[in-house]
């Protein structure tokens, strides 16, 4: 995985140096995790169940109040020769600024896009038992790894298999701005990766919008890696429904998928509002 450009503040640090970052004291209501120590509990969950870590990477913010890691993962079991990656996100705060939490991506060989379509994204919130809760919390959302790779090869598949034109990829770049996917000065990265991609991602097809826009989401910036996870879930949740993406029964996931926004027109307006348009 190529290194992520971090600004805004993010710092790179080697693991050994996370061992040495202060921690606050607990409260009767808060109790901080050592960043180390989050990082360890998410690496010994995946060496426990076969998982590989390459690459691992770690990133500090506001004081070393705010941790972030990325990592990339293969199971002993999977198949070499995929397009795609499977990428674990870690994100740990002692400033209380968001939960200990999880989330399992994808990431695109062609063009180290990524990605997480919400089937695994697990957290817990600092309370002095957290550390009764969080390995087992960790220890399931690992188990789902292998359904989620495989509920990704059905969505990349039907992504590839469905052709878009211009006209109607010009209605879903505004659509993909009205859910709050990418903000008004990302539009013309999109188009501009649509029309002139800088990684082949073969003919028009929502597989080469996927890619333009997560090629203009970065991550580029501390705060853009905080909402990659939100927004490429609801990108999941546009191309899927525009797909009209079925998984197979023996894919079921149950479990939380994250928190997604609402279209702001209610389920599937958008879809109707855009048939209507190119009609």
């Amino acid at each position: 995985m190529q290194g992520l450009m971090m600004h805004c503040g993010a710092e790179s640090v080697p693991y050994p140096m996370l061992m040495e970052l202060p921690v606050p004291d607990r409260t009767d209501t808060h109790l901080p995790i050592p960043h180390h120590q989050f990082f360890e509990l998410a690496q010994n969950r995946l060496l426990e169940q076969g998982y590989a870590i390459n690459n691992p990477q770690h990133f500090v913010t506001k004081n070393a109040a705010q941790y972030f890691s990325m990592m990339q993962i293969r199971h002993e079991d999977e198949d070499h020769d995929a397009e795609h990656s499977t990428v674990c996100a870690l994100r740990n705060s002692h400033d209380k600024t968001f939960s200990a939490s999880l989330a399992i991506g994808a990431r695109v060989f062609v063009c180290d896009n990524l990605s997480f379509s919400g089937d695994i994204v697990v957290g817990r919130k600092h309370t002095p038992n957290i550390w009764d809760e969080l390995p087992e919390i960790f220890e399931g959302a690992i188990k789902k790894i292998r359904v989620m790779r495989k509920r990704q090869d059905v969505r990349f598949a039907e992504y590839r298999h469905a052709p878009l034109d211009d006209r109607t990829v010009d209605h879903l770049i505004m659509e993909t701005y009205r859910h709050g996917i990418v903000n008004l000065r990302r539009i013309g990265v999109i188009d501009k990766e649509w029309h002139n991609p800088s990684a082949d991602h073969g003919d028009k097809s929502v597989w080469r919008y996927f890619n333009a826009v997560t090629a203009a989401l970065g991550p580029a910036s501390t705060r853009q890696l905080i909402e990659l996870p939100k927004k490429t879930i609801n990108l999941h949740l546009l191309l899927d429904e525009y797909c009209q993406v079925e998984m197979p029964d023996e894919l079921a996931m149950d479990g939380d998928a994250g928190e997604p926004e609402v279209a702001p027109d209610g389920e599937g307006g958008w879809l109707k509002r855009l048939k209507r348009t190119l009609n």
